[in-house]
């Protein structure tokens, strides 16, 4: 899964920075060396941008902009690549999750080459500014992943790797607040994976439909009032076929 994942997106190791990477990575001085890592974590994702309004917190993000850097010398390259491997990872372990949570490995398969890659992965993958979708997501995994163990059993490791999880996906992006959903997963695959009550939101499908409920109270009527009037009439038709046969 890890091999097939990047597959679509190996053509963009030979792109170079586009967009918001000429503001984030190559006129920031704070990412262009390790020693001002710390300072990352002291202010927003787009400080010192005037023209930018948006208040964000990735700190994380922003260090592994750092990384990239250091190791590469600021060829767009090597942070082609680190977002290649880094989708890499999060396709095996979202694979790992449906697997546990549908006991289904094709179907988990199926789905994962789906999800890594449709269209919509262009610009995470192949943007290197996307990288934060792409972090967010491996720390949901993580977590879960750490939920399971520790439901398992191993419950220092399940906590190091749920906790681990949880930072990484709030330090890279805000969508990480989605991951107390896919923790619940989690714990509803290890149990007893009770069927859904749909009963609830099948009746209210119903009433919306042109024919039921909806239809109903458009033209000013109660929803049940032309069933009741239909029984009425069947009543009464059978109370007269019920009397001719008497007299006859």
């Amino acid at each position: 899964m890890a091999a097939l994942a990047p597959l679509p997106f190996v053509e963009s190791l030979g792109g170079s920075f586009v967009y918001d990477d000429h503001l984030l990575i190559e006129e920031p001085a704070s990412v262009h060396s390790l020693g001002r890592v710390a300072e990352l974590w002291q202010s927003e994702f787009w400080h010192g941008l005037g023209a930018i309004h948006f208040r964000y917190l990735r700190p994380l993000v922003s260090t592994s902009y750092a990384i990239d850097w250091s190791v590469w010398q600021g060829h767009p390259f090597g942070f082609h690549l680190t977002n290649l491997c880094v989708h890499a990872l999060v396709a095996l372990l979202l694979y790992a999750s449906l697997c546990r949570w549908s006991d289904a490995p094709l179907g988990a398969l199926l789905a994962t080459l789906a999800w890594a890659w449709h269209p919509s992965k262009v610009e995470a993958v192949a943007w290197i500014s996307g990288r934060t979708d792409l972090l967010c997501a491996l720390g949901v995994l993580v977590a879960c992943a750490g939920v399971h163990r520790r439901l398992q059993g191993a419950r220092a490791e399940g906590w190091a790797l749920e906790a681990a999880g949880l930072f990484v996906a709030l330090a890279s992006k805000e969508h990480g607040v989605v991951a107390p959903a896919f923790i619940a997963m989690e714990a509803w695959a290890h149990g007893e994976r009770r069927p859904l009550d749909l009963g609830p939101m099948t009746s209210f499908v119903d009433a919306l439909r042109p024919s039921g409920g909806f239809g109903h109270l458009r033209s000013g009527h109660r929803p049940n009032q032309g069933g009741a009037a239909a029984r009425a009439g069947a009543r009464a038709r059978a109370g007269s076929c019920t009397a001719a046969r008497n007299r006859s």
